[in-house]
């Protein structure tokens, strides 16, 4: 099963951001999250990792140079920018 959340952002992402995310995500989504994986991005520091540990969810990061564990969510990610919010880069922050 596949589940999508998608929040628009008017400010930068760091780990505080994607950790409020996470939160928001877990409430709507209607069924308890037991692992998430990202890139190994600024966003994805410490602080996120600390957060998904206080949740009891498992932070696995994608394989550094592996471009390919991550690239089915990557195109994702970009297909919901472009037919949802009519985007694909924003102009400036």
């Amino acid at each position: 099963m596949g589940v999508t959340y998608v929040s628009h952002l008017l400010q930068r992402i760091g780990a505080g951001i994607s950790a409020k995310f996470l939160a928001e995500a877990r409430i709507n989504a209607g069924f308890e999250f037991k692992m998430v994986q990202t890139d190994h991005g600024p966003e994805f520091s410490q602080y996120f990792t600390l957060a998904t540990n206080r949740a009891e969810i498992s932070h696995r990061h994608s394989r550094v140079r592996k471009a390919n564990d991550n690239a089915h969510v990557e195109r994702f990610n970009r297909t919901i920018q472009e037919e949802c919010f009519g985007v694909e880069k924003p102009i400036s922050f």
